[in-house]
């Protein structure tokens, strides 16, 4: 059994890491330079359902055993923020104000993770064109285009240049997922307690779901919430339960873990969902290949 004193150190410290990234978007000023990266690409970090994972040994690691969590060398707190219906198109773009009549759904993720890179043929094709070489994804490519997203295996290059490799997150987490619906006015979607204070005050509707990825057990099971509503106290109580969880991430005698993935990060020019669900589609295939890191840091080789 994990120690009290351990288990709510653990659940202050995922608290005080999910409140700083939350609030860290509404401080950061508008004014501020954006990266290259930002420039270039419409969205970075995408949450998804978890997909499963086939673990494959590096060419010339040791046989050494070590457990999973020893072979994941990165912990993160992200949110994303979608905008899934309403006046606009639905986009994957960082909004922090949500507007009267749209739908938002705000994903806060926790997770522990190494990185597999995938390679990708991504493009575009016009109506009725199906056998021509699919166009570079821009910004802003026609709404009637057929998207293409082929996996890719081995080394061969593409000669035409539509080759990406999608970095693509496999380990453990937790998340909390909020859908929003906006009844009036604008609200702060980049803190939960700002979302919650909104649907309490009328502004917005919502619901919240709490999920684990790739962690499980039955100190697990029972420590996680049944939220029936968004309001301020689900949303303490889910935390509450998310930083016992992690409190015993680590006790191999009560809780399993199993490499997942947990989310991808888009290096392309576009967030149209198009693009994103056609890639997502094309990992669901089948397993991703996963080596993990011969010394337990690093990343992985390219499969």
């Amino acid at each position: 059994m994990v120690k009290i004193s351990r288990e709510g150190a653990m659940r202050s410290l995922l608290i005080l890491l999910f409140g700083l990234s939350l609030s860290a978007c509404a401080t950061v000023p508008l004014n501020e330079p954006i990266s290259l990266g930002e420039k270039n690409a419409a969205y970075s970090y995408i949450p998804l359902d978890p997909l499963p994972v086939s673990v494959q040994n590096d060419k010339g690691c040791a046989t050494t055993v070590r457990t999973l969590l020893d072979n994941l060398p990165d912990n993160a707190v992200r949110i994303a923020i979608q905008q899934i219906s309403g006046k606009t198109d639905a986009t994957l773009g960082p909004a922090v104000l949500g507007a009267s009549g749209n739908q938002y759904q705000v994903t806060l993720d926790y997770i522990n993770a190494d990185t597999a890179n995938i390679r990708f043929l991504v493009g575009y094709r016009h109506p009725g064109d199906k056998e021509s070489v699919p166009l570079p994804i821009t910004r802003d490519f026609p709404q009637d285009a057929e998207v293409v997203a082929i996996r890719l295996a081995g080394d061969k290059e593409l000669a035409n240049g539509n080759e990406v490799v999608i970095p693509v997150y496999v380990g453990v987490g937790l998340r909390l997922t909020a859908t929003v619906q906006v009844i009036k006015g604008k609200i702060n979607l980049s803190s939960l307690g700002a979302i919650a204070a909104s649907v309490e005050g009328e502004k917005a509707a919502g619901s919240l779901v709490v999920q684990t990825l790739g962690i499980n057990g039955k100190q697990v099971a029972a420590s996680m919430p049944l939220p029936s509503e968004l309001n301020s106290t689900t949303v303490a109580n889910a935390i509450q339960s998310l930083g016992a969880v992690k409190a015993i991430l680590y006790d191999s005698a009560n809780t399993r873990v199993v490499p997942r993935v947990t989310g991808i990060y888009n290096p392309l020019p576009s967030s149209d969902p198009r693009v994103i669900n056609a890639i997502v589609s094309q990992l669901a295939k089948s397993h991703i290949p996963w080596s993990p890191p011969c010394s337990g840091v690093g990343t992985t080789q390219t499969p």
